[in-house]
């Protein structure tokens, strides 16, 4: 059983984003320079420069006044600035505003949940969590039942589907899913918490798709409670203290709430609509057992 997402996570942002990538944010913070390969070649090998041209306005301008953005670079780099920006947001503001059904709430928590992603591994992390949900999959495989096979389709954004595959697996093999029902019940509660809060008004029909996917209906807490569950499972298997995940993992399970506010807020305020284009238009895949 194999998705994108269970392939290792990898941290370090300089070595996921393409050439292509790195060329997009340097012709947007470069105006007298055109010795743009010699340019990337220093950009890759200096980290703390890719992140002060990350931070750059500029960059994040090009990217918001472009409507294919999504076709010019990696979803990577595209949530690496957008959460950057988020970040900046957070540190400017005193409280975040937290979606229930009966309204916005605000609570005075905007600095603790800049701090979280203050952590460089949490913030670029967060960043390839959402570029994971560009594309979302269902794969059909033979399942067998006694002496009968049968086929079963799995959504990678079905927490039930999910934690369906997870007991086909062997336990040394579970890791990757016990993170993918973590990071989706992230994503929900981060991306689309109008909905899983109960208010459902923009992209219905996105929604409407979604939610008949699930065989449960969760609201926030119950994503939540399966959200920290899951982080702290993935953090105590041996795979992700081989991936360098542990850490990362067990900072998301003990602050999953506030690690929901850096994407409530680009969800808000940076992507309101963009988000139903951005996320799960991929077709389904099928595959082979």
């Amino acid at each position: 059983m194999a998705w994108d997402w269970m392939k290792p996570a990898l941290l370090d942002l300089s070595r996921q984003l393409t050439d292509r990538d790195l060329e997009f944010v340097i012709r947007a913070t470069s105006s007298r320079r055109t010795d743009y390969d010699r340019i990337r070649e220093i950009v890759r090998d200096k980290p703390d420069f890719l992140e002060v041209l990350l931070e750059d306005d500029r960059v994040f301008q090009k990217m918001a006044s472009d409507d294919d953005v999504m076709l010019k670079v990696s979803p990577q780099l595209l949530f690496a600035v957008l959460l950057r920006r988020a970040r900046r947001l957070l540190k400017q503001a005193s409280f975040t505003m937290e979606p229930r059904p009966e309204g916005d709430v605000p609570v005075f928590d905007a600095s603790k949940a800049a701090q979280l992603v203050e952590q460089p591994r949490v913030l670029d992390y967060l960043a390839s969590m959402l570029a994971s949900f560009v594309r979302t999959e269902s794969r059909t495989f033979l399942v067998r039942h006694g002496a009968v096979y049968r086929r079963r389709v799995f959504n990678d954004m079905n927490v039930d589907d999910l934690l369906s595959a997870a007991e086909l697996l062997d336990p040394p093999q579970r890791f990757p899913i016990y993170k993918r029902v973590a990071d989706v019940s992230l994503f929900m509660v981060g991306i689309f918490p109008d909905h899983v809060s109960g208010r459902r008004s923009a992209g219905r029909s996105w929604w409407s798709a979604v939610a008949r996917s699930q065989r449960f209906a969760r609201d926030q807490q119950a994503y939540a409670e399966i959200g920290t569950e899951f982080y702290h499972r993935a953090a105590e298997d041996e795979a992700a203290r081989q991936s360098g995940l542990a850490d990362v993992m067990v900072t998301l399970g003990d602050h999953f709430m506030l690690a929901a506010k850096p994407l409530n807020l680009l969800a808000r305020d940076l992507i309101p609509m963009r988000r139903f284009a951005w996320f799960g238009a991929g077709p389904a895949s099928p595959a082979s057992p």
